[in-house]
């Protein structure tokens, strides 16, 4: 989950250089998961069994809901500020 938290503020952030640098830098430094780079280790390993791909299920699912957090803050934050106007 937090992969996905750090990954949606990172990209949401695009436009402040600030924000993405230690949006990523707190998810490299949190040694999280990320299902994209957990399929290359395994693809290089040639580690093709049940095991891996449920860890990679629950590492995609986690990524997800993350990024959905955001998503739906995000989404609560203007939803508030066009309300006020």
């Amino acid at each position: 989950i937090i992969c996905g938290i750090c990954i949606a503020i990172a990209v949401s952030g695009y436009a402040n250089e600030i924000r993405t640098i230690l949006a990523v830098v707190v998810f490299i430094m949190s040694s999280s998961e990320h299902c994209i780079a957990d399929w290359y280790y395994f693809i290089v390993a040639r580690e093709f069994t049940a095991k891996a791909l449920v860890f990679i299920g629950i590492v995609t699912v986690g990524n997800t809901i993350g990024g959905l957090i955001v998503a739906c803050l995000e989404k609560q934050k203007y939803q508030e500020i066009s309300i006020s106007f």
